[in-house]
């Protein structure tokens, strides 16, 4: 049927107006397709979009209103088969241009295919007769019109989509969003604020950010956010603490981006996190790490004050046994001073050990890297140890069966404070046998290390117990304790200093037949063809006249500053058998006293605790007033840090209680004018 230009004109008209009357896609083509097959007076037809998979393959699918009866037309076959998957590099309208749009006749039906480009396709069939080519050639402009209405239609879908996924999140999220325009006003919160601080959305639009801070925190964070509004800068992770409704606190994390339009600053947008519990947490976390330090400051104080209570008193117990020992005594006489002597040296290794322990636990026991005679090491350890082992009948050689450096570079306090104790250990778990202590160089993971093995035939351990006499208060069982005495802390000690110097010590053992504990120490040196050996050979100790105490003779002027009596008449009595002349005081302001004719003194022995004025503020003041006389600390105290506290307060020289006679007279000797009587 031939139509008219005018008839023709309003079924153009008319398609026109139902192509974007609504913003729903699949309404639009209802009534769109509708308008098509009433106005062509087709019988069917239907919508297909063009697709792209996960790889990026474009295809058609159906989208509205093809009727399933369609699906077995060899006409749709066809259009499935010319229209197979194409790349994006293999442009589609290209293809679309070599589709017949009409000429497809099957039981006297009519098919049309029409390209809507950039979206799909729209197949239409007119019944006995086909449609009029120069009505499917006029309708690609109101294809073109429609295939823009689609695209709008599918734009619009996907931002209500963001939008109602932004809306979620918002309501789901704890956080809180908000606008501030370029005073710092809030210009829009989310509802999620109602949980967070108590207040509506809006009751907060129109106020600033500082209308929920305390005066004092709007004071302090003004600046920060003034310099970020100036500079129109991002906000980053800005920590602040906010009112709530109910005048609690909370903490917030807050971070924003500026809004720009059209290159013109507009405010800011962006969250806040609410991070009351993790700052809560933070808070509590220092304060418990303040109290903790706090009590190991005060359990520090404590440990230095028994120290110093400890040792005053074992000073004068210690020092008058010397004496005595070099008194006419009877046998029984002898016997008790020998056994005050003993159990006042355990109790104060007891003392070491607890304040090593402390320091170890604390994390505050260091060790110094030096360069070190190893042969003065092991000729002293024999001087130490020798004694012992003779009063039980014991053997006791220092051997090595190698080469070995003369230099070493490790603590040689340390190491000597290790090789005391383990060789103290066999000779109280030994009843007869020997002692010896195997030295020797031994290379291993690319490192030189000094090797020791202490080896005695005591008692011996059980293989079961060799983790336990490791462990701090614990001995291989309790019958060990009660018979051979100590608290079990020596090894445990020993052990954690060894890591500390990065070393290891092992034990082997045989119950009844001894044990053997290897102590690997690195050398931190290269061994060379120049490095100076020592050769194999037993180590003998060696011994000269100026070792000997007794025939030390020196000559001077002491002033001894000591609150302690009983410590004032011990260390008178030594000062006059090495021939010295003594002043006693008995507090710092005696001293201060004596200050118009303290040049007349060689040297001080300063307590350091005394009271009313301590030997602090004394050496203080002396070095003030320009006093240059030599002053030894002297010191109940054996905390880290009491030596480099007394040399920084300008004494010379440092000593502790209880009072060793040989480490005394060898600082004098610096000072001193010093003889040897034969």
């Amino acid at each position: 049927m031939q139509l008219s230009a005018e008839q023709i004109q309003l079924i153009f008209y008319e398609i026109a107006m139902s192509i974007g009357n609504s913003l729903d896609l699949r309404n639009m083509l209802k009534e769109c397709l509708s308008t098509y097959l009433r106005k062509l007076n087709c019988s069917a037809g239907g919508i297909l979009i063009l697709k792209n998979d996960q790889n990026n393959n474009y295809h058609y699918e159906p989208i509205y209103s093809i009727p399933r009866s369609l699906y077995q037309r060899k006409y749709y076959q066809a259009i499935a088969t010319l229209i197979p998957p194409c790349r994006q590099d293999n442009p589609l309208p290209d293809f679309i241009q070599n589709l017949p749009l009409h000429g497809c006749t099957e039981d006297n039906n009519h098919y049309h295919l029409m390209e809507l480009p950039d979206f799909g396709l729209i197949f239409i069939i007119k019944n006995n007769e086909d449609l009029d080519p120069y009505i499917v050639k006029s309708l690609i402009p109101l294809n073109v019109k429609l295939a823009r209405a689609c695209l709008a239609c599918l734009q619009n879908e996907s931002l209500e989509k963001v939008n109602q996924r932004l809306s979620d999140i918002v309501l789901c999220s704890e956080d809180w969003i908000w606008e501030l325009d370029t005073e710092g006003r809030y210009t829009y919160v989310s509802e999620s604020i109602k949980n967070f601080l108590g207040y509506d959305a809006s009751d907060v639009i129109g106020k600033t950010l500082y209308d929920f801070m305390t005066k004092e925190e709007a004071e302090k964070i003004s600046d920060t956010f003034n310099s970020i509004f100036d500079q129109n800068e991002r906000m980053v992770d800005i920590e602040n603490w906010v009112v709530r409704k109910d005048n609690s606190l909370a903490c917030v994390l807050k971070n924003g981006f500026p809004i720009i339009q059209k290159g013109e600053f507009k405010g800011y947008r962006g969250v806040d996190k609410n991070i009351t519990l993790w700052k809560t947490a933070e808070l509590n976390l220092r304060l418990a790490k303040e109290k903790a330090e706090e009590a190991n400051r005060l359990k520090n104080e404590f440990l230095a004050n028994i120290s110093h209570e400890i040792r005053t008193p074992m000073n004068a117990i210690i020092g008058f046994c010397e004496l005595l020992k070099h008194e006419k005594l009877t046998f029984t006489q002898r016997d008790y001073v020998y056994t005050i002597d003993g159990a006042c040296k355990s109790l104060l290794t007891l003392v070491n050990d607890i304040l090593d322990l402390s320091k170890i636990d604390a994390g505050k026991l260091q060790v110094e890297t030096i360069a070190c005679s190893l042969e003065e090491i092991l000729n002293n350890l024999e001087s130490l140890m020798a004694g012992g082992a003779r009063e039980k009948d014991l053997e006791f050689k220092i051997l090595h069966r190698t080469k070995l450096p003369e230099i070493i570079k490790t603590d040689p306090t340390r190491l000597k404070q290790i090789l005391i104790n383990l060789v103290g250990n066999a000779i109280k778990f030994t009843k007869q046998g020997h002692i010896h202590v195997i030295v020797s160089l031994e290379y291993k993971n690319n490192k030189y290390y000094i090797r020791f093995d202490i080896e005695d035939t005591g008692i011996g351990i059980p293989q079961n117990k060799f983790t336990d006499i490791f462990q701090a208060f614990q001995q291989a069982d309790g019958s060990t304790t009660r018979h051979y005495g100590g608290t079990g802390l020596g090894l445990a000690i020993t052990q954690s200093i060894t890591e500390i110097m990065r070393g290891s010590i092992t034990v082997t053992s045989q119950v009844g037949s001894g044990s053997t504990f290897t102590l690997l120490i690195p050398a931190n040196i290269d061994i060379g063809e120049s490095t100076p050996l020592l050769g194999e050979k037993q180590i003998q100790t060696r011994l000269t006249l100026s070792d000997n105490d007794d025939n030390l003779k020196f000559q001077g002027h002491i002033l001894v500053a000591e609150d302690n009596l009983t410590n004032q008449k011990l260390i008178d009595l030594i000062l006059k058998k090495a021939g010295l002349k003594t002043t006693l005081v008995n507090d710092g302001s005696e001293v201060i006293q004596l200050l118009d004719s303290i040049q007349s003194f060689d040297l001080i022995l300063m307590d350091m605790q005394m009271p009313r004025m301590n030997g602090y503020d004394v050496t203080k003041y002396l070095r003030e007033a320009g006093i240059q006389l030599p002053i030894i600390a002297l010191t109940g105290s054996a905390m880290k840090g009491d030596r480099e506290k007394c040399i920084e307060t300008g004494c010379d020289d440092y000593l502790s209680k209880p009072l060793n006679k040989k480490d005394m007279f060898t600082i004098f000797k610096k000072f001193l004018t010093v003889s040897i009587t034969l």
